[in-house]
């Protein structure tokens, strides 16, 4: 099974419902293992946008949430180069003092505890091999749990835009 990155599916969905055409798609190439990156060109009304998504198989890549080892002065580049990873992105909001804002799991481990927010309306949760964006309402905390990043807005759901966001 493919997956590709949520931001990328929610760009291409959200082009088909609120207008946003498709410019370009180009193969940027592809990175150790396999995993194919590429360029999304998009427009709408005289706004552009340009996404970088990675489509992989998760057969053969883990998706991991890492803590960073000094949140606030390290840059995600020496991260996910320390880390051994092909890809990643800074994925969460953060407290003045850098604590996660909602829940953050990191290799089973529990760096920040589920918290209630408007803005926390969802996790991007791993369990054994299964990757799942669920709605903060929905989360049930589980012993498999091994990846989890609680942050928002949900964009897309059931395949359709969120209503109410601009």
């Amino acid at each position: 099974m493919k997956w590709i990155l949520s931001v990328f599916l929610a760009l291409l969905t959200i082009s088909q419902a609120a207008a946003w055409e498709v410019t370009a798609v180009e193969d940027l190439g592809t990175v150790p293992g396999g995993a194919t990156v590429r360029r999304i060109d998009l427009t709408h009304n005289g706004t552009s946008a340009r996404l970088t998504a990675i489509e992989f198989s998760a057969k053969d890549y883990a998706l991991r949430v890492i803590d960073s080892p000094s949140p606030g002065r390290t840059k995600l580049a020496s991260v996910l180069l320390s880390e051994g990873c092909v890809a990643g992105v800074n994925g969460s909001y953060f407290h003045e003092d850098f604590r996660p804002v909602g829940m953050m799991v990191s290799d089973g481990r529990e760096v920040n505890g589920f918290e209630r927010a408007k803005i926390l309306a969802g996790l991007l949760t791993v369990k054994g091999n299964k990757i799942e964006i669920v709605r903060s309402s929905k989360f049930l905390k589980s012993g498999d749990l091994r990846q989890a990043l609680q942050c928002g807005p949900m964009l897309i759901e059931t395949g359709s835009p969120t209503a109410g966001l601009n």
